[in-house]
């Protein structure tokens, strides 16, 4: 039973260097006054980001409220400088998936029939993000020293199918998220049906369980996948409601009962995964 409509995470974390046996990026005649930003040693694909993708990214993602923000990670991958944000991109699977146009949240997330906080692309703007996920692809393939690109919603699955129902109620997971309150207000008055892609499940753990582990964004909320493809707990999301996003009402994001709930599910879930006893995945394929 669908709760909300999917939205995101991830935020939903690769490796960027590159070796001899790429072709340098060519700005073709006539470029015009040359980027300073531009590193002429970088490989191509990063310079084709610089001169090309980054200011589409500070222009529909770039504002302290969305992707602007201080915090490093999936919520401040928008820099002033174009390289940084090019190296902090690039270790964040959930935004870049395997650098295809089907898997890269940069390019999905807005360019679907329902954008991401009303973000449109130009048809520009998509040649110019394809182009340089095709770059990235070429890169990898001509350094074979690279680790493969990691594929965030394939981690993800396998995830969910490692998660239990009896290891969720053992976690108190749902009691801990039913009362939680943040300035006084419980989060559950807005979050608990799944409300703004987040869920506390209103005290329900069977509602709360299947629904988080069968939609990807819900899911992401709670758990991300770094830059070595290990599923970890998504602090930066709570982070970012907790301290951050304007507006929302204030709490603790580390030292709280939702938390010290989640971390217990997360050592239950590892465990399990770590003895190979998991179910079959219950997030679907895309």
């Amino acid at each position: 039973m669908r709760i909300t409509k999917a939205v995101m995470t991830a935020v939903l974390a690769l490796a960027t260097g590159c070796v001899g046996g790429v072709d340098t990026f060519d700005p073709g005649p006539n470029p015009g006054t040359p980027d300073a930003g531009i590193d002429p040693t970088a490989k191509a694909g990063k310079q084709l980001y610089v001169s090309t993708v980054h200011s589409i990214m500070a222009a529909k993602c770039g504002t302290a409220a969305c992707h602007g923000q201080t915090i490093p990670g999936i919520y401040g991958w928008v820099q002033a400088d174009a390289g940084a944000s090019y190296d902090m991109i690039t270790t964040l699977p959930t935004l870049v998936g395997t650098y295809t146009p089907t898997s890269a949240a940069i390019l999905t997330k807005i360019d679907t029939t329902v954008p991401h906080y009303t973000a449109t692309y130009t048809a520009d703007d998509k040649t110019k993000i394809t182009a340089w996920l095709a770059q990235e692809v070429t890169d990898r393939t001509n350094d074979p020293s690279q680790p493969p690109p990691v594929d965030p919603i394939q981690k993800l699955r396998e995830w969910s199918g490692c998660m239990s129902l009896e290891n969720f109620e053992a976690a108190n997971m749902a009691q801990a998220w039913g009362t939680l309150t943040a300035s006084q207000q419980l989060c559950s008055n807005c979050h608990g049906t799944g409300a703004f892609a987040f869920m506390t499940g209103n005290g329900n753990a069977e509602l709360f369980f299947n629904t988080i582990t069968t939609q990807r964004d819900l899911l992401l909320k709670y758990f991300t996948v770094d830059a070595t493809g290990q599923i970890v707990i998504n602090t930066a999301a709570f982070q970012n409601a907790g301290v951050t996003l304007q507006g929302h009402p204030r709490f603790n994001p580390t030292m709280n009962a939702g938390m010290t709930a989640l971390g217990e599910f997360y050592d239950l879930t590892l465990a399990r995964q770590a003895a190979n006893t998991c179910d079959p995945p219950r997030l679907p394929e895309l």
